[in-house]
């Protein structure tokens, strides 16, 4: 209810204790989706990494490039936190220890799901309980000529995991269907091969009628 900036005893302080600090959340919070950033990470010595920071990423192999890549996605992490958990069901072995300026992020609750790839019109739909995929779809204004529909994925909104869509997929607030597109057809390779083929039986035709 009152976000802002908080005193807390470094590794001591958890983060319920900040919670009902800043009052508890809101009728709007989308308490599962709640994040803890930490942004100050203790300075660990990479001589590799400062080695490859004074590098242009031209002039990296692409084993040099990959480490630079993972270790550069390092920098400002998420910790671990299922909120859900923690203040829905009371599992305090969720509840972890902050350090100083951890980002504590709770975003407001949005009643829509997000449609995109390739339907008519991608973008957010008004949340249905209980409405299946195909649903949502429909409300995007259905698929378009070209999309996959086989393979189709659901994302959900709290950690990000892909899953496949089927009749049973249960579609909840905030998460993404995801309609992709099928692979291009190169229509002259095509024509050229059915071409090829008739030209073959053709072929065929003029041997056996010239016997």
């Amino acid at each position: 209810k009152y976000p802002g900036v908080y005193p807390i005893e470094d590794n001591i302080t958890r983060l319920t204790e900040v919670i009902e600090a800043c009052g508890g959340f809101t009728g709007r919070a989308d308490v599962s989706g709640g994040s803890v950033e930490r942004t100050a990470l203790e300075k660990v010595d990479d001589p590799e990494y400062q080695r490859l920071q004074k590098i242009p990423v031209g002039e990296m192999s692409d084993m040099e490039y990959e480490y630079f890549k993972l270790k550069s996605r390092e920098i400002v992490p998420d910790v671990i936190v299922d909120f859900n958990r923690l203040f829905r069901k009371n599992d305090t072995s969720c509840d972890v220890v902050l350090r100083d300026r951890d980002v504590i992020e709770i975003p407001t609750l949005t009643p829509t799901v997000n449609v995109i790839g390739k339907v008519r019109s991608p973008g957010l739909v008004k949340f249905s309980d209980g409405a299946d995929y195909k649903y949502y779809i429909e409300k995007a204004g259905g698929f378009s000529w070209n999309a996959k529909k086989n393979k189709i994925r659901l994302i959900k909104a709290h950690g990000g995991v892909w899953e496949r869509l089927d009749n049973k997929s249960r579609i909840e607030i905030g998460d993404t269907i995801f309609i992709p597109e099928k692979k291009d057809t190169n229509w002259w390779e095509y024509t050229k091969e059915i071409l090829l083929v008739l030209s073959q039986l053709a072929t065929i035709v003029v041997v056996v009628q010239s016997l």
